[in-house]
């Protein structure tokens, strides 16, 4: 009598990422077949580089097949073939359900590399069986310490890992294959540069979409099959381009501490995405793409709260959506409808229609006025938002204060020499500094980041993109601010009458137009 038997193919990779050959197992169970005289024959359940560890979060649908055809009768073979015990499961129960329905079926389990068959119904095979599992979930437990301990170790040396990351190359010793350096691709580092200035200068994430867009800038092209790859692996062929970038996948690389110089360890995250406080951020090893000040801004700008994601790229009209109409409280739009010139009109009912070059150049006015007065900067500057972050950098900034302020005391005293005071001061100096300007970072409104209020402010009003204007009209537009702007009808029918007889600044309870 010819026995049948079925596989169990199960794919891991090696470091260099090749699938190890199924074809190899499948040659070898060919082997086991002719010794216990057995044929294979139906088609191999298998799974393609999934991990059989109780670590994994990827699903391996050949086991769920194999289990659920078991369950069901639909198995259609006297033997399961296994290469190796623990090419079926890492995990205890996995394993136990196994040889549970396996028993329920009748089928026999032939493990090669063990060189025998196995009987799920003999009390003796059956314990054999489950101390196998024992032992390869042992080992995978110690193997899994091994590698967080290893990866915590390498992000606490600032070392670089995982995926190479956009804008960088790495470079490896010719002999030993060992990592050398992590260092810029010229090419995509000017795209990652060109990204972080254009956001600090207020350009919006739509605007630079479309830019680059046009410009044929495109993601890094897809890492063609290896040689040999398998119908479990999407094929790419070689040349295949990269993708545009679209707005999200523009923020998430801005926001990346790696463009900084800074490494930061968060275990069981594999996308490079990362938004949270950098408090335990460790100096990286390799040189930085972008100046800090300009990383750690924009970083504030993308994570604000408050910042409005809906068409940002196609604002054309300061006020658009941010004032309102003082009949119906409605939000004011721009139209042409009614001459060649721009006009804002109550959006829901036609109440109000004032020029909009008017208003634009009145509201500026005032606006600019505002932030050029040195007594509301400090109002301005309160982010609750910033939270934790803003706290700590807080109690830094008077500790290092107090710590410069008694070494001065101490040198003034006599109690610490002259020398003492050159070497250690400066530092002291340049730290309070840093400080003090993450500080102000923190605390001042994202809107405010791009164009900050001080004596100049019309010069980089003038300067910004009207995406960035319209944060800071969205901001000052505001019943906390300078009040909400409402425009009412003008007094004499038929007659546009003056902007400024036209607008009040509501500091009631009316809540934010638009």
């Amino acid at each position: 009598m010819t026995f049948v038997g079925r596989e169990y193919l199960r794919v891991s990779q090696d470091r260099s990422g090749r699938a190890r050959s199924v074809e190899e197992q499948h040659g070898d169970n060919l082997c086991a077949g002719d010794q216990h005289g057995f044929t294979i024959n139906g088609e191999a359940y298998s799974d393609a580089s999934v991990p059989a560890s109780r670590y994994t979060t990827k699903v391996r649908g050949g086991f769920t097949r194999l289990l659920a055809d078991l369950e069901s009768g639909r198995f259609g073979a006297d033997v399961l073939v296994l290469w190796e015990s623990s090419r079926g499961s890492r995990r205890v129960g996995e394993w136990a359900t196994l040889v549970d329905l396996l028993e329920d079926a009748g089928v026999k389990v032939c493990v090669t590399t063990h060189g025998r068959i196995y009987d799920c119904a003999n009390a003796r095979d059956r314990r054999t069986l489950l101390e196998e599992a024992v032992d390869a979930e042992y080992a995978s437990g110690k193997q899994s310490i091994a590698i967080r301990r290893a990866a915590a170790a390498t992000a606490q040396r600032g070392e670089p890992h995982g995926r190479i990351p956009y804008g960088y190359r790495r470079r490896y010793d010719p002999v030993t294959r060992r990592l050398v350096a992590q260092e810029p691709e010229p090419a995509e580092a000017a795209v990652v540069v060109e990204l972080l200035n254009r956001l600090y200068g207020g350009h919006s994430l739509k605007s630079i979409e479309r830019s680059f867009a046009a410009r044929g800038i495109r993601t890094r092209p897809p890492r063609p099959c290896p040689k040999g790859c398998t119908k479990q692996h999407q094929h790419v062929a070689k040349g295949t381009p990269g993708k545009p970038f679209t707005a999200e996948h523009l923020r998430d690389v801005a926001l990346r501490p790696i463009y900084a110089g800074l490494r930061i360890h968060e275990p069981g995250n594999r996308s490079g995405r990362y938004r949270g406080s950098l408090d335990t951020a460790v100096e990286a090893t390799w040189p930085p793409l972008i100046d800090r000040d300009v990383f750690f801004a924009v970083r504030t700008m993308l994570l604000d709260p408050s910042r409005r994601t809906s068409r940002p790229g196609r604002a054309k009209h300061l006020l658009s959506l941010i004032a309102a109409c003082d009949v119906c409280g409605g939000p004011i739009t721009v139209t042409y409808r009614y001459s060649d010139q721009r006009e804002y009109v109550c959006r829901d009912s036609s109440h109000i229609r004032i020029p909009a070059d008017d208003l634009d150049s009145y509201a500026e006015q005032v606006m600019l006025g505002y932030l050029a007065r040195p007594e509301v900067i400090a109002g301005l500057r309160t982010r609750p938002e910033a939270g934790g972050e803003l706290a700590g950098v807080r109690g830094e900034l008077a500790e290092a204060r107090s710590e410069l302020a008694v070494l001065r005391s101490a040198a003034r005293a006599g109690k610490v020499s002259v020398a003492t005071l050159i070497d250690v001061e400066p530092g002291l100096v340049a730290r309070v500094d840093q400080l003090e300007c993450r500080e102000s970072e923190l605390s001042t409104p994202a809107a405010l980041i791009t164009i900050p209020p001080g004596e100049d402010v019309a010069l980089r009003w003038e300067a910004a993109p009207m995406s960035a204007r319209r944060q800071v009209a969205r901001l000052l537009c505001t019943p906390a601010v300078l009040g909400e702007l409402r425009v009412g009808r003008a007094p004499t029918p038929g007659h546009r009458g003056a902007v400024a007889d036209r607008v009040t600044w509501d500091r009631d309870t009316h809540t934010e137009a638009g």
